[in-house]
């Protein structure tokens, strides 16, 4: 069968799965760790997607990252562990 016209094509957006790779990891570090997440145009999802893909992605484990970080069509400073603090002493 020919098709003429719009085309659908779905995709998957890999945000989460690759976040929970990084939160879960462990690396050596002397100084604070900082994740910067970056679509580098392979996703077609758009940054307010990814945002809160990023953001239930870290709800239970945000690893050992002080902030992170998403440069996608801008940047933008998704989480910083000043917001768990704060968080953890509005729940006290």
């Amino acid at each position: 069968m020919t098709w003429s016209g719009v085309e659908y094509i779905r995709g998957s957006d890999p945000t989460r799965r690759i976040l929970e790779d990084k939160v879960n990891k462990r690396y050596e570090a002397k100084y604070p760790i900082e994740l910067l997440c970056y679509t580098a145009g392979s996703v077609v999802s758009p940054d307010a997607q990814i945002l809160e893909g990023i953001r239930q992605a870290i709800v239970a484990n945000t690893g050992q990252f002080r902030r992170i970080w998403l440069f996608a069509d801008k940047c933008h400073l998704v989480w910083t562990a000043k917001q768990l603090q704060e968080e953890e002493g509005m729940a006290e």
